[in-house]
């Protein structure tokens, strides 16, 4: 899905019946699939307007603030990782994003050039330890751990010069 760089394309899909798509099952007050998909520079400026957008976005469909929340940490997390780590700060890179808001669960999806992920895979990891002198601990290394902790489920995958992360949250476990 194409979009113009720096703007939102959102379409609403309608299910046929109650339960007709398996990514709609229907329930109280919500009765479609909502989709929007950004593309933006990798950037500070880009990652923040993207995220001010999804915000936004989410608000309109009455989605709850705890998984506003919730969504708006891990999408900073991966975006910026992406912008950080990926590009590894240069510049001219894109990030598109794709977002799915179904009863039950929220689906993000992000696309990148940038390099691949080291092992071609999700990283797991753990908190890094707090033990030890104030001056000691470690200034970062928490991201993944977050995004693991917010998210019911995390793919990756390397395809051509491009990379294709997916995450999950569940809607009925916020923070």
């Amino acid at each position: 899905m194409s979009a113009v760089p720096g703007t939102i394309r959102f379409a609403v899909e309608e299910a046929e019946e109650p339960g007709a798509d398996p990514g709609c099952v229907a329930n109280p007050g919500w009765h479609e699939c909502c989709m929007l998909s950004t593309r933006f520079s990798a950037t500070v400026a880009g990652v923040r307007g993207s995220l001010a957008q999804i915000k936004q976005l989410l608000v309109g469909f009455d989605v709850c603030p705890e998984v506003i929340a919730s969504v708006e940490l891990v999408l900073a997390e991966v975006l910026n990782n992406i912008c950080e780590h990926a590009y590894n700060g240069r510049s001219g890179g894109m990030i598109e994003v794709s977002l799915r808001h179904s009863p039950g669960e929220i689906f993000c999806h992000t696309i990148d050039e940038g390099c691949p992920m080291p092992g071609n895979a999700v990283p797991i990891t753990e908190l890094p330890s707090l033990d030890g002198p104030r001056q000691d601990l470690p200034e970062g290394g928490f991201g993944w751990h977050l995004i693991q902790a917010l998210t019911r489920k995390m793919d990756y995958a390397r395809i051509g010069e491009r990379n294709h992360f997916s995450l999950w949250i569940d809607l009925d476990s916020p923070m």
